[in-house]
């Protein structure tokens, strides 16, 4: 496959099973998360399979990064141990200068929102933004929770239940009460990946707003090429188990990004792009 010279992959000739070079932030730009050579493996009916391998994988401070890949290919294991909800077989994890995450989720500086909401049924949704708030012992920012709710479209819905709240609507909740404690890092896992394309398509736009807003760093796990090329500043794209880093496109479109961008032919031609390497990878042929 021929890239342009914008965009980095394997070189030609370059055997399959060979990892790219660690890809970089823009230049000059301070690396928030730092994957060096990591690994994971995980114990499977008495043996053991390997998730990741070797993977390097550099996130600049206020960069949004998108992960794509095949289904199995370790996307969610990378999230995981930078959330640290999984800690690597091998190599090692750097966020801003420490090893691991520990001081990131010590001092609140992280926001996760999965594709399973998690809302408590019983709290509305504004006490379920609050609680961190309350888990921690911050004192409850009714300012910022109003703003979250607003800046997420769901003014007028702050005192209902999430059963009476659509599948979208309880999205927008959870990643409202991902941001409440004003974390330095966000993470997404899919978060509408169980949504209509009208719904998701909608809640893209009003995350691009959000992230504008906020200017956090953002990893988002995708199996939505559209939807990565939308809102991040580059994407990722993984091979298939055990997942290695096998391709990096930088995204040129300036922000804010309007609806229509999705619509132009440039946009058409990095998703035709990406897609072509994911059905490569998936057929076991090499990015060159």
């Amino acid at each position: 496959m021929q890239l342009s010279s914008t965009s980095t992959a394997a070189t030609a000739g370059t055997p399959a099973e060979e990892i790219i070079p660690a890809q970089q932030p823009a230049s000059g730009q301070h690396v928030l998360v730092d994957l060096k050579q990591v690994s994971k493996r995980f114990a499977s009916g008495g043996g053991e399979f390997t998730a990741l391998d070797n993977v390097d994988l550099h996130i600049g401070k206020y960069e949004f990064v998108a992960l794509i890949g095949p289904s199995g290919c370790g996307k969610s294991t990378i999230l995981r141990l930078i959330a640290g909800l999984e800690t690597p077989s091998g190599g090692k994890l750097v966020m801003d200068g420490c090893d691991g995450p520990g001081e990131f989720i010590k001092n609140n500086r992280l926001g996760v929102a999965f594709q399973d909401h998690a809302l408590l049924p019983w709290l509305s949704a504004w006490d379920n933004v609050a609680l961190p708030c309350k888990i921690t012992g911050h004192k409850v920012n009714e300012q910022r929770i109003a703003w979250l709710l607003n800046l997420m479209g769901l003014t007028g819905f702050e005192k209902s239940r999430p059963k009476q709240l659509s599948g979208g609507m309880r999205q927008r909740v959870a990643i409202a009460r991902s941001l409440v404690l004003r974390p330095e890092l966000l993470l997404l896992d899919e978060p509408f990946g169980a949504l209509d394309a009208v719904t998701r398509r909608r809640l893209n736009i009003e995350l691009q707003a959000l992230w504008s807003a906020e200017r956090l760093t953002t990893l988002l796990v995708t199996h939505s090429v559209e939807e990565a090329i939308f809102l991040a500043d580059r994407v990722i794209v993984m091979s298939p188990r055990p997942g290695r880093v096998r391709m990096e496109r930088r995204i040129p479109f300036q922000r804010p990004r309007q609806p229509e961008i999705m619509r132009s032919p440039q946009f058409h031609a990095l998703s035709d792009e990406l897609t072509l390497a994911l059905d490569e990878l998936e057929a076991g042929e090499d990015l060159c």
